[in-house]
């Protein structure tokens, strides 16, 4: 299971004993996003983030920190006890003959974009009940809600299929383990793997298409400037990480996790009943090289599967869920510094084979999707230049057998062949301009995109802009239209359609922000609107339609406030949605009335609070609680009776609401040192700290008499380990 396996590599960065802090600034006194920083003679590492800012957590004074960035002289700078431990560092260019790539002194970040969230591992593995999984921890974010206990992406008033993921560049389709189609159980990506990751949750940048709600972009790590060994050990398997340096100009990266869960299930007993125990595994490597003639190549894959057999509730079926998956992720990305421009691409393969069975649902799907991308910037004056082109090519090949209707795992209704076998090509290139204008920072751009199996040729023209109105505060504004490809479920052979458009959305966005986000304090409230149109929607006929529309709006609230040893995070969201479509999992399932409704994901308030404590130099603590409105919910309001059993007559679509959802999580960590070279980190960590029974769902009697909650698959329960990092 990830998110145990992610548990164990929650101490390899969460207890440290000092923190040193700085900006990193190019030769302009401009910021420097992107720059490795680590302690001499030590492997603990950390990325620049994009205001230049970093912080590194130390056992003990004195300290040297040296950062080093491709096309830049390294820089060393030394920290001493009793000195001041926020530093300024400034990298001067490197001469012609050193390694040089993409980022140079003309790298900005899009300044003006809104709703812009960034992320370092340390972030993730500090966020208690995140279970040290990237999609959990983001699911602590404003404007991202909560509808069930996977850890699916639903933003602001959109679908978890509307958001993007990219590693390196390159298109991430299948990001979840144990997937299902609210998104899945836990991410496919260890945050360990990673340098950072940038969440845009709405107005993003135009250089992103075939996305209609979010971007998550995943950076992974680097070239390792020094070898490291990380073995853990916990109640549900085993997980190691080995990094070695070859020389100065390459590097390999390779780790693996074994999941069993016999003795997690021991100590907290099964929360639900298998017939197949869930566990899984997962190998990935790595390959780096960098030199003045090539750039910086990198080169990541990885490969992981899983099973689970899991009791299953829906409406009157109560039986097993068998499930199974097999992906292969491969990523090639390279980076240069060519005159003024700087260059970068990547290629991208995600290979997945997945089967399901309940009752008389049997599906098997493979999915191959070809990604490719390029980016171009440089500097034109005091204008920054941004453009580059993307391509994805996705074969579906998926066939067995389903219900008539949707949600009938019984087969009440009757029984239908289910073949999608598609190729669906899409192509897309951007222009981006970024302008500083007095006190404003404005991005203009447009991107063009077109799909094979769609109609005609998308244009979507973008506007961010940000006003400094004081050097702690900034205003915020955002337009643009969005484009996105149905799912492949949609053009299912037998019922579906042979033909959709692309679905659009339309953007606007205000936002305020006080203090800096790498300060001691940081608020943003944005409010913003959402419209909706060319969403799938079943016809009278069976089939699907470009007919669907909708909207959201809300309003996001974000604060964060730094002490010493207390770091405290609040998010508040207020939604409103509300569509006239049809998910696919959804057909001939209810009667759709004139208009719209509210889909599944309105959830219209949701508070998080986090904190993270430092209890004192070795110790580690953090506590995290979560409120949302109930999930809206179609209720059962009678019966039929037929030959093989009885079909359920529902009410108005989610006319009711489910209680609503609460939560609470805390961990703790020690750390202590044997001999020069060996940590130990020792971890606890307990989930749904009150025992609330949350419920997202209900099952049925046969009859659809009497309905009762569907037990919570994530009770309160316990779990510890050990990590030894040499």
């Amino acid at each position: 299971m990830k998110t145990i396996i992610a548990l164990m590599l929650f101490a390899a960065a969460a207890v440290q004993g000092a923190s040193v802090t700085g900006i990193v600034r190019d030769p302009s006194g401009g910021p420097l996003p992107g720059v490795t920083l680590y302690l001499k003679g030590s492997p603990l590492t950390t990325v620049s983030d994009a205001k230049g800012a970093f912080t590194l957590e130390v056992d003990a004074l004195p300290v040297t920190v040296v950062a080093w960035l491709d096309g830049f002289r390294p820089a060393e700078v030394s920290v001493r006890a009793g000195e001041e431990t926020d530093v300024a560092i400034r990298l001067e260019l490197a001469p012609m003959s050193e390694t040089m790539t993409v980022r140079g002194k003309s790298t900005r970040s899009e300044a003006s974009e809104s709703s812009k969230f960034e992320m370092r591992p340390l972030d993730i593995l500090r966020t208690p009940g995140a279970q040290a999984d990237i999609f959990r921890a983001l699911q602590t974010l404003p404007g991202v809600v909560k509808i069930d206990e996977g850890a699916g992406l639903f933003v602001r008033g959109g679908d978890a299929s509307e958001v993007r993921v990219l590693l390196d560049g390159a298109t991430l389709s299948h990001p979840f383990r144990y997937e299902t189609p609210t998104g899945g159980q836990f991410g496919s990506v260890t945050p360990l793997l990673l340098e950072g990751l940038t969440f845009s949750t709405g107005g993003f940048s135009a250089r992103y298409g075939n996305a209609l709600s979010a971007v998550l972009d995943l950076r992974g790590l680097g070239k390792p400037s020094s070898s490291q060994l990380l073995v853990s050990a916990g109640l549900a398997g085993v997980a190691t990480r080995d990094s070695v340096a070859a020389n100065e100009n390459s590097g390999l990266r390779l780790s693996g996790n074994l999941t069993t869960t016999s003795a997690l299930f021991a100590v907290n007993g099964k929360p639900r009943d298998f017939d197949q125990q869930p566990d899984g595994w997962d190998v990935d490597a790595s390959a780096h090289y960098e030199s003045a003639a090539v750039g910086s190549v990198k080169v990541f894959a990885l490969s992981q599967g899983e099973r689970i057999g899991i009791d299953f509730q829906r409406e009157g079926f109560d039986g097993f869920l068998h499930s199974s998956s097999r992906q292969t992720f491969v990523a090639a990305s390279w980076k240069r510094l060519a005159g003024d421009w700087q260059l970068a691409s990547a290629l991208g393969l995600d290979a997945t084979n997945d089967g399901v069975d309940a009752g008389v649902l049997d599906l098997n799907t493979i999915d191959r999707n070809i990604s490719w991308r390029f980016d171009a910037v440089r500097a034109l004056g005091a204008t920054l230049l941004r453009t580059g082109a993307d391509a994805d090519s996705l074969q579906t090949r998926t066939a067995g057998t389903v219900s008539f209707r949707g949600g009938d795992f019984g087969g009440v209704s009757g029984t239908k062949s289910f073949d999608v076998d598609r190729l669906d090509t899409h192509a897309g290139a951007f222009g981006e301009l970024e302008r500083k204008i007095g006190i404003a920072t404005v991005t203009a751009g447009v991107r063009t995109d077109r799909y094979h199996l769609l109609f005609g040729m998308t244009v979507d023209p973008r506007v961010n802009v940000m006003f400094a109105i004081r050097p702690d505060q900034h205003l915020r504004f955002a337009w643009g239209i969005f484009h996105q490809s149905p799912s492949p479920q949609y053009y299912d052979n037998a019922s579906g359609a042979p033909a959709l458009e692309a679905m659009k959305a339309r953007h606007w966005i205000a936002g305020y922000e006080l203090g800096a986000v790498d300060g001691p304090f940081f608020a943003r409230l944005e409010a913003y609107d959402k419209s909706y149109s060319k969403l799938p929607l079943q016809s009278a006929a069976g089939g699907f339609t470009s007919d669907g529309f909708g909207w959201a709006r809300g309003v996001d609230l974000y604060l964060q406030k730094k002490w010493t040893r207390v770091d405290v995070h609040a998010g508040a969201s207020l939604l409103d949605a509300e569509r006239r479509w049809t998910p696919y999992t959804q057909r001939d399932q209810f009667d759709l009335p004139s208009g719209t409704w509210h889909p599944d994901f309105d959830i219209p308030h949701t508070f998080n609070l986090s904190t993270a404590l430092k209890i004192t130099d070795s110790i580690d603590g953090g506590f995290a609680m979560t409120y949302a409105s109930g999930r809206p919910h179609t209720p059962v309001i009678g019966a039929t009776l037929t030959n093989n059993g009885y079909l359920p007559i529902y009410g108005p679509i989610n006319s009711e609401r489910l209680p609503p959802y609460v939560r609470c999580d805390a961990n703790l960590s020690h750390r202590s040192q044997i001999g020069a070279n060996v940590a130990v980190l020792y971890f606890v960590a307990v989930s749904n700290a009150l025992g609330r029974t949350n419920f997202f769902d209900y099952s049925y009697s046969p009859d659809f008499t009497r309905r009762a909650p569907i037990i919570s698959a994530h009770p309160r329960s316990f779990y510890f380990g050990m990590t030894v990092i040499k």
